[in-house]
């Protein structure tokens, strides 16, 4: 049999797809990261606190059956009346984070209608994802005098 160029790109062609064959969780870089299938977040109780210390807290659940996590916290605002967000982000890219680890960050809005005041806005927040993260990284955001910055993490949960 002659060796070719030709054959030897076929050969390799037919030995890489052998090897990637039922690596479903396989990334190019690693373990697939979760996406979320669903996810709500809600105000449970917000007031303005005067001079009292506002805190960052969270409290983190995970139910593994159903890839889903649970969080109540609260957060500090300028306002009792905000909308709230939650994004999200993936270790990916990220030297010191495993691909396939969460990041979730609680985002405050302001409402127009209502009056600024030093707040704390207690939430709680369901995240369901296709398959466990291997950690969730909880974060919040806060109005400084200088803009917006990202607080945390306020709070981490190893899953795997």
């Amino acid at each position: 049999m002659k060796i070719t160029r030709r054959s030897v790109l076929q050969l390799s062609g037919v030995t890489l797809a052998i090897g990637l064959s039922g690596c479903s969780l396989r990334w190019p870089f690693g373990v697939r990261p979760p996406t979320i299938e669903s996810q709500t977040i809600g105000v449970e109780n917000a007031q303005c606190v005067g001079d009292e210390p506002r805190q960052h807290e969270v409290t983190v659940s995970y139910h593994a059956p159903n890839h889903r996590l649970s969080l109540e916290g609260a957060l500090k605002t300028t306002s009792p009346c905000p909308n709230l967000f939650l994004t999200s982000d993936t270790g990916v890219g990220k030297s010191e984070i495993r691909d396939d680890a969460i990041l979730l960050t609680i985002d405050p809005a302001t409402s127009e209608d209502c009056e600024p005041c030093p707040a704390e806005v207690e939430y709680a927040a369901t995240v369901t994802f296709d398959h466990d993260p291997s950690k969730v990284y909880i974060y919040h955001t806060e109005e400084t005098d200088d803009g917006w910055k990202r607080v945390g993490p306020i709070e981490t949960e190893t899953i795997d």
